[in-house]
């Protein structure tokens, strides 16, 4: 089961700092699994990247998921990303069972890569898909849809799209 109790990037994410409703499951499911506790101790640096809204956190516990599990943390009200854009991110990616961080891209300007199947891994390009630019999006990915050896936790900023 994991535990989600919502979080935000901070820095400049502008918009409202109200957390979106949307909970899913990706594949074939849409089901989720949302639970709130107090967050764990060893999620220390995700805290600091969210800076006054780290009691937004989704902080997992128990066993990592099986499937992609998404969550809105706020809508963006730009362009929805779309297959073969360009897009800019800041994001930072976080090992399930430590919270230790794996990457970050939070300073300006990003990260920036093409929206296209085969570019990004897969839990990326999956649960991206959707998004529009000022949103911040968690992503809790089972180890065979991040890197392989373990399941990573995303917290995903999608600052651009624009078309290739």
């Amino acid at each position: 089961m994991c535990l989600v109790v919502t979080a935000l990037v901070g820095g400049g994410c502008g918009g409202s700092d109200e957390p979106g409703e949307d909970a899913r499951q990706a594949s074939t499911s849409s089901e989720s699994t949302v639970t709130t506790a107090a967050p764990a101790a060893g999620w220390a640096t995700l805290k600091k990247a969210a800076g006054p809204l780290a009691n937004r956190l989704i902080v997992p516990q128990g066993p990592p998921p099986e499937k992609l599990m998404i969550r809105d943390l706020r809508t963006g009200d730009g362009p929805m990303i779309q297959d073969g854009d360009w897009f800019t991110i800041n994001f930072g990616s976080y090992l399930y069972g430590t919270g230790e961080p794996r990457e970050e891209f939070w300073s300006k300007p990003g990260f920036e890569e093409q929206f296209e199947k085969g570019f990004l891994v897969n839990a990326l390009e999956v649960g991206m898909k959707g998004m529009r630019v000022g949103g911040v999006r968690e992503l809790i990915a089972p180890a065979h849809l991040a890197y392989g050896d373990e399941a990573i936790v995303y917290l995903v900023k999608l600052r651009d799209a624009k078309k290739s």
